[in-house]
């Protein structure tokens, strides 16, 4: 993928942008929370869509607008408006990512900007005609805006600043506060407080002389197990004692235990907590697989030490190439419990 900036339109000066361009403020299906600003060329059209219910589906996008041009060959230009209502937690970057996967395009950049933001730009062929779409994934509460602008390849350079213009002038001007779900609340003793998505069932919970445990899981629709997570803390006098295992390797016992085989290592991310309680001194991603089941997995553990608690997370989940989606999920929820850690 290219590692290059994406252009954001600004290259267009104040009185460009008054000349050349409309600011359009629509409120789709007279629907408030579906509200939106947009940066759109003059000389295009627009073609507000109509449907008999002003909701969102949370299945397939919902269209909220097209603007239309044609290049000098006569083929069409759109910056199509579209929205979706998420039931599960997701990055922005890994909702274009499946995206791209299930309507089969070829991604060519994915800039993952942000958990609720992702710019990307992509190719596929209509009728044989390749065409460019700058693509944008904005999650604002529950819904997430999908902004396409498209042209033919051959052409996407004349309209590239227009496209990058619109992209980033897109704003969601609704206020919807909070989450995609509502977050459970986890106490692992006096000290330690987690947060997990609320789709996530905890599983059990355990107590002995000091060390808290909590497992959590996630179910697909037909109520199999398609993520777990495990939180561990256990109290801590800060002193490192090099006769032990680690927490990170008491992981890997466990895993083994419990029928979890592991595989090649994939990475080792660099993070930094939010607050000052806890700091990560491990954090590793692997490939896995089942006693009971072929299909690859990953297992991740990422180890905390604070002054007077130690924290092991782990978790495993579905590979990112054989089951996207739920990697995806688990990925979010990983990151919610982590950054929650207090």
């Amino acid at each position: 993928m290219a590692n290059k900036d994406l252009p954001i339109g600004k290259e267009f000066t104040e009185d460009d942008l008054q000349r050349e361009f409309f600011v359009i403020n629509d409120q789709p299906y007279s629907n408030p929370a579906l509200s939106y600003r947009i940066l759109i060329p003059k000389r295009w059209g627009v073609d507000r869509i109509r449907a008999p219910s002003p909701e969102l589906s949370t299945s397939h996008l919902k269209p909220l607008a097209v603007f239309g041009s044609e290049d000098k060959d006569g083929n069409t230009l759109q910056i199509q408006i579209q929205a979706v209502e998420l039931v599960r937690e997701v990055r922005a970057a890994d909702w274009i990512r499946q995206y791209a996967v299930s309507t089969e395009r070829r991604m060519r950049d994915l800039k993952d900007l942000s958990t609720h933001f992702a710019d990307s730009l992509m190719t596929f062929e209509i009728q044989r005609i390749e065409y460019t779409a700058r693509s944008s994934a904005t999650i604002h509460g529950n819904m997430l805006f999908f902004v396409m602008c498209l042209s033919p390849s051959a052409h996407y350079v004349e309209v590239e600043s227009q496209f990058g213009l619109a992209i980033s002038s897109f704003r969601v001007t609704n206020p919807m506060p909070g989450n995609v779900e509502e977050q459970t609340t986890i106490e692992m003793g006096e000290f330690c407080t987690f947060h997990c998505p609320q789709s996530w069932d905890i599983e059990s919970r355990d107590e002995i002389a000091g060390m808290h445990l909590a497992d959590l899981a996630s179910r697909t629709e037909d109520g199999d197990l398609c993520g777990a997570i495990r939180i561990k803390t256990i109290e801590s006098d800060g002193e490192a004692d090099q006769s032990e295992m680690s927490l990170t390797e008491r992981a890997w016992v466990e895993c083994e235990e419990s029928g979890v085989t592991i595989g090649s290592e994939l990475g080792r991310p660099l993070i930094q907590l939010d607050g000052d309680r806890f700091h990560v001194v491990n954090f590793v991603i692997s490939e896995a697989t089942l006693v009971t089941n072929a299909a690859r997995q990953e297992v991740w553990i990422c180890e905390l030490h604070g002054q007077h608690h130690k924290c092991v997370l782990s978790m495993l989940t579905p590979s990112r190439q054989g089951e996207f989606f739920y990697w995806a999920v688990n990925r979010r929820a990983f990151e919610i419990v982590l950054s929650s850690c207090d």
